[in-house]
């Protein structure tokens, strides 16, 4: 039996951007040139304790438990300090290459799904396709700590495996949640070999939600949308090459949601990232590249009838560069640089007719991170 844990120390700072509006300032100005106030937080951001064994030659268990830790933001503090069950599955080796999983666990889908690590991430933050958002970016995540059971079989340098489990309530209030109303499965193929991982997987998800989300899509302007019957698709393909002083890295990821039973449009989005470091002794420099595009132009729009909105951006690009420096084999410290730049097409604002463009702020975030793994 072994008792481990992972935990992140993160301080941040983000310089604001665009001018702060005055509060007559009408809001159609507001949105045509968005602020962005910035921010300096210094918060332990992950805490997680893993408790891992064998109960005989064949069967091993896991149990991870997170820790909630409260933000503090001014006179408020948010979210209320706790604990969240992550892992709790038991694996069965029925032989050398099959394996049966079965309990709460993280599906097989991108390599990159997991509470952040650096041996994993290389940066403070994940990608965007992983994290599931960006600035004001929604993007279906993909399954993170599901019930269910899944069985891989492995031939030489080949991984196949399949599973199935209660899936993500997606765009309701319960959108990380498993939920008894809604199954998922996903299959995955993935070849290792010569420090070399290639990967593709396939993902469909249905739900027989009853749950109505109400938002408004501009100022004023009430939309609402009914969740019965939805149907996920998600596929996404993965390379990477490793060696013991470069990494390499590519993931794609593309996502359709159809609100069946309803005169909605699929929401359509895309996704993908480049990532690539070197290595030299106990310091390591990383380069990530990554671009989003949340659908919402042809989602949003035609909900509307056909009507030019722009209260939200549809695409976004991060560049963010980082250095990371082993302290010792359990302890590292990360500096991290982060651009970020929403865009948006143009959007009539202010009903006249005539489309503007949006000056959406560029996001510059420097980021210091001590990581204490020991897992």
């Amino acid at each position: 039996m072994h008792i481990g844990a992972h935990i992140d120390f993160v301080g941040r700072y983000s310089m604001e951007d665009n001018d702060k509006p005055d509060e007559d300032t009408p809001e159609w100005e507001k949105m045509e040139e968005p602020y962005w106030g910035g921010y300096e937080t210094l918060n332990m951001e992950a805490a997680v304790i893993y408790l891992t064994g064998k109960l005989g030659d064949k069967v091993s268990y896991a149990i991870g438990e997170a820790l909630v830790m409260p933000v503090y933001e001014g006179d408020s503090v948010t979210p209320v300090p706790g604990a969240t069950l992550l892992d709790a599955r038991i694996t069965w080796n029925i032989t050398e290459s099959i394996a049966l999983k079965m309990g709460r666990y993280i599906p097989a889908t991108s390599m990159s799904v997991s509470p952040h690590r650096l041996s994993i991430h290389h940066l403070v933050d994940p990608p965007m396709m992983i994290k599931g958002s960006g600035y004001l970016l929604n993007l279906i995540p993909l399954p993170r700590f599901q019930t269910g059971v899944g069985i891989s079989v492995e031939s030489g340098p080949t991984i196949i495996s399949w599973d199935f489990f209660n899936g993500n309530e997606v765009l309701s209030p319960d959108s990380l949640s498993d939920v008894d109303r809604c199954k998922g499965g996903v299959f995955k193929v993935a070849v290792n070999g010569g420090g070399f991982h290639a990967g593709v997987y396939y993902l469909n998800e249905q739900s027989d939600s009853d749950d109505t989300i109400n938002f408004e899509i501009m100022p004023g302007i009430p939309m609402e949308i009914k969740l019965n019957n939805n149907n996920v698709t998600q596929w996404g393909m993965e390379l990477a090459y490793t060696s013991e002083r470069i990494i390499a890295a590519f993931e794609y990821l593309d996502t359709v949601l159809d609100l069946r039973d309803t005169d909605v449009p699929d929401l359509k989005q895309m996704s993908y990232y480049f990532l690539a470091g070197a290595g030299l002794g106990p310091a390591q420099l990383v380069l990530r590249y990554e671009f989003a595009e949340a659908g919402y132009d042809e989602f949003l729009n035609d909900m509307a009838g056909g009507a030019v909105l722009g209260n939200v951006p549809d695409q976004q690009v991060n560049y963010t560069l980082g250095v990371n420096y082993s302290l010792n084999d359990n302890t590292t410290i990360a500096l991290n640089y982060a651009w970020r730049h929403p865009e948006l097409y143009e959007a009539d604002f202010d009903w006249d007719g005539d489309t503007e463009d949006v000056d959406w702020p560029d996001i510059n975030e420097a980021s210091i991170l001590v990581e204490l793994d020991l897992l």
